[in-house]
Formats: C-alpha cells, structure tokens, sequence
C-alpha cells in the first residue's frame, strides 16, 4: 500500500467541503490547503500514512472503530467516548504521537469518521480561511483537522484478548454493538449480561447484525426472528462437520456441497441437530421456562418444536396465506432463547467455530 500527504490532504479537505450547507458554500476560499505534522514525529507519521493498513466504519447509532496494522503491529481505533470501556478489556493506550496523529489522519482520508462541528465551523476554522500576504497555501497543523472530526483513542493490540481480526469488517461490528451494550443500562436492554458475554466470542461475528436486530427493534416477535436466525446460520456449518465425521473429509471439501436443498426440505430436523449442540443442563433450563416438567418428556423435540413452530408462525405465510402479525414473546423467553443460543455457540465443535468466526469461509 502506498499514499502520499499530498493526495491524502486533497481528499480530506474534499470530505470538508461535501459536508458544508449550500447556504454557506459561497465562504469557501479558493486556495491551496496543506497539513503540517510535527518535525518530531512526521517521518514516522508520513510512513505510517503511506504504509498502514486499515479497515474501518463509522456507524451512525454505535461508536466508529477503526483497525489498523501497520510494521507487524495492530492499532486499535475507538471512539472517545468509548474508550473506557475498551480499557476494561485489559488493552492500553498508545502514546505515540505519529501513530495518534496518523490514525486520525488516516481514517478522515478514508472516509472513516463522523464530523463532530456543524457546517459553519468549518468554513470559520478552515474553509473560509484566506491567504495572508505572500502566501501559496494555508497552513494547517494536524491538531486543526483532527479537531474537526470524531476523536478515537488509540490502543495498542498485545494481549490480544478479544481476539479481535484487523482485517475483519464483521469484527468491527461485534467490537462496535460490544462497546455499545457495555455503556448501556441494564433496563434498556433485554438480556444486557448475555447479550454482552455472548459479543466476547470470536465466532459470533456472523451473526452479529442479528443480535443488533434484537436489540433495536421493539417487537418482540422480530426480537425473536432474529434469535432464530442465529441457529438457523449454523445449519450448513453442522451438516458439514457432520459429513466431515462421517465420510473422513475435510471441514473445506464439506462445504463445497450443494446442501441447500437438503437443508430447506428439513428445517425442523436441522433445527432439532443444532438445539441439541446446547446440551442436556442447557435445554432442561429452556424446557422449564416453556413447559410444566413431566416425567419421561423428550425435553430436546419438545424445546425444538416450540422453536420452530414459533420462528414458522412469525415468519410463513400459512394455512391460506395468512400472516400472523400478532405474536408476543414475552421477555423471560426471549432470555431463555439468548442463554440457549450462547450454550450452543460455547459447546459447537471447534471447526463450526473456525466457521463462525471467519477463519473457515462457507
């Protein structure tokens, strides 16, 4: 990877420009713009400019994250706000100017960033700026820029204990909704503890724009459907260990199989193999919160036709085509579905994981 200061600098002052008001484009002066680091660290910022790699979003709703890699080393970027409770996961600041500085630098150039000051403050503290006497460029330090944007704290990745992927695009949603339920009270959120232990795991990134879904939307039978759209993820991945074991195969050979059609013409089936990956203590724990415990009940076919009964109900068209609007699942299970599902995903054979967590792609 190659940049260059100069390349990058029209482009953020191009970002400034596409984020002012018609009503105050006609303050825009007409100059050539530069950005000034520092003599004490820009040949080291100007070759992490040049050199970094970076994978980052700014989400409208969850704090921006940023993931950079750059001479064998892994930065992580978080918005400022959140930076508390980054640290609680044992990572610690960066204190290098070059690499603070080049983040922030980087990110606004790659269009990672939230602009934090409304349409006028940026022409007052820059845009609008004119030339004084001789001048060929209005100067600005780094620090001018940077002030205008999002403000990350940068970490350092050592101990790598989240086992974040810096080249992931799903893991900075999971580090993202993880930050984001970890600053949230536990009245706002159905499950907060689960939710937020369950977002710890590596091999949830798939699956994570479900569990945002969960928590965003108020009906409780979308809530659900998205719960079960997480079980529903792993029917390929467990037909394929299943074929792995049975026919002495790879995991990767596995996959490439046309499972589909067999997975749709038993939904209920796959379901039930997938429940069952939860465990006996996991399942007797489901069934009591859904049933009155009877002696001899097949616990297992029992939690799973509820589950799939209920996905069928919210989801299908059925019985001439009419669509059950109306169904509430009440928040105790709701819970239950997120203590199960956080069983299954821990006690998945370590191949699914490797699936799940985008070491192996489907």
């Amino acid at each position: 990877m190659s940049r260059n200061l100069i390349k990058m600098t029209e482009t953020i002052f191009s970002i400034l420009g596409s984020e002012v008001l018609e009503i105050h484009k006609n303050f825009i002066a007409q100059v050539e713009r530069r950005i000034l680091i520092d003599d004490s660290y820009k040949e080291k910022c100007c070759d992490f400019l040049s050199n970094a790699s970076i994978v980052g979003i700014s989400y409208k709703d969850r704090p921006t994250i940023i993931f950079v890699k750059y001479s064998d080393e892994i930065y992580v970027g978080v918005q400022e706000d959140y930076a508390k409770e980054f640290e609680t996961f044992g990572y610690t600041l960066e204190s290098d100017l070059a690499i603070n500085v080049g983040c922030h630098i980087l990110s606004l150039s790659e269009k990672i960033y939230k602009i934090c000051v409304e349409s006028k403050e940026i022409v007052d503290k820059c845009l609008g700026i004119e030339l004084e006497g001789e001048q060929k460029y209005v100067d600005f330090e780094a620090d001018d820029i940077i002030s205008l944007i999002t403000q990350l704290a940068v970490f350092k990745i050592e101990n790598n204990l989240l086992d974040i992927d810096c080249e992931s695009e799903d893991d900075l949603l999971r580090i993202s909704l993880l930050l984001y339920v970890k600053q949230r009270e536990r009245e706002s959120i159905i499950g907060k503890e689960l939710i937020e232990d369950f977002l710890l795991k590596s091999y949830v990134r798939n699956i994570c724009g479900n569990i945002w879904n969960f928590i965003v939307y108020p009906d409780s039978a979308i809530k659900y459907l998205n719960l079960y759209q997480c079980i529903e993820y792993l029917f390929i991945p467990n037909r394929a260990q299943e074929f792995k074991t049975k026919y002495n195969m790879s995991l990767k050979d596995a996959l490439v199989l046309n499972m589909n059609e067999a997975i749709k013409k038993d939904e209920r089936g796959n379901s039930l193999c997938v429940v069952r990956l939860a465990g006996e203590v996991a399942i007797h724990n489901m069934y009591s919160v859904f049933f009155e415990p009877k002696e001899g009940s097949n616990e297992l076919e029992q939690v799973n036709n509820w589950i799939y009964d209920t996905r069928c109900s919210i989801a299908h068209f059925r019985y001439g085509q009419n669509k059950n609007n109306g169904m509430i699942i009440s928040e105790d299970k709701l819970i239950a579905m997120l203590e199960l599902l956080g069983a299954i995903y821990d006690k998945m054979p370590n191949d699914m994981k490797d699936i799940c967590s985008g070491k192996i792609i489907i």
